[in-house]
């Protein structure tokens, strides 16, 4: 299985090129603070949507959750369906904000 760590100010730096950004909490999560040009994909939904969200398997895949846990096994999962490029927020959004890293709530 391979994927990138990142950490947010590597992350912030991937922003600008418009990235497939996903956050695989849950809603209530999502509406306490997300990353702005983040999708909410719940983690039990993102094998059954990510082929219309990213149809190549080469597609760059950026995933996040709270601390990390649910943004690995989602690496774990999308790595077994064959995609290849794929980057996980290290620490989650708690260290994005931390960071002092932006955050949006809607």
């Amino acid at each position: 299985m391979q994927y990138t760590l990142l950490t947010p100010s590597e992350l912030q730096k991937h922003m600008s090129a418009q990235p497939l950004l996903i956050d695989v909490r849950e809603l209530e999560e999502w509406q306490t603070g997300h990353i702005k040009q983040a999708k909410l994909v719940p983690l039990a939904t993102l094998v059954t949507k990510i082929v219309t969200l990213a149809p190549k398997l080469d597609t760059a895949i950026y995933l996040y959750c709270q601390h990390g846990r649910r943004s690995h096994n989602a690496a774990l999962m999308l790595s077994s369906l064959g995609y290849s490029n794929i980057f996980e927020l290290e620490g989650g959004i708690s260290n994005w904000i931390e960071s002092g890293m932006p955050c949006q709530t809607e």
